[in-house]
């Protein structure tokens, strides 16, 4: 999941972990582009891509079901991940394609991949029969502080609804 480049993104180093991916050839790599094209992939990384037939790029997909489909999202700073986490697709955060500051990094939701090689052997350990996972606290605290505005899990749709209704019946809050 790509974020726009403007947003602190190291394209050169987010671009040539891409190419590295799209060459492991025990890795089927989709790489899901910003809607918006500061977020797209350049030209001759499009090519390198579709030179592997196991990778390819995509804005058309929902982001939701390649989470569905995925053994695990690899993160570049884009708050979609947030719904993989909520789908409990595990997350890889490459810390060293970015500069930011993520709720992932405050919670510990994603697992963290200082260096490329550190992402290649995080995904080898995906194929392995313990697969590495972030801690299941966690995944509830980013989701109470992100997804349930510091309260413990609700409905959220009943929630709105109450408050289309006009009542406040849906959630309890702290």
């Amino acid at each position: 999941m790509l974020q726009q480049w403007s947003y602190h993104v190291d394209r050169k180093a987010t671009e040539a972990t891409i190419t590295t991916l799209a060459a492991a050839d025990w890795i089927h790599l989709v790489v899901k582009e910003h809607p918006r094209a500061a977020g797209r992939l350049s030209d001759d990384i499009r090519r390198r891509l579709e030179a592997h037939p196991a990778a390819e790029a995509t804005v058309d997909a929902p982001s939701t079901a390649l989470m569905n489909w995925a053994d695990v999202v690899i993160n570049f700073a884009s708050s979609i991940a947030i719904e993989a986490v909520a789908r409990n697709t595990p997350v890889v955060n490459p810390c060293y394609c970015h500069a930011n500051s993520t709720v992932f990094d405050s919670t510990g939701a994603a697992l963290e991949a200082q260096t490329e090689e550190q992402l290649l052997e995080l995904l080898e350990a995906f194929a392995g029969e313990m697969p590495p996972q972030a801690p299941e606290s966690a995944r509830r605290l980013l989701l109470r502080e992100t997804v349930y505005g510091g309260s413990e899990p609700f409905d959220v749709l009943a929630a709105y609804c109450d408050v289309v209704a006009g009542t406040e019946v849906g959630r309890e809050t702290n």
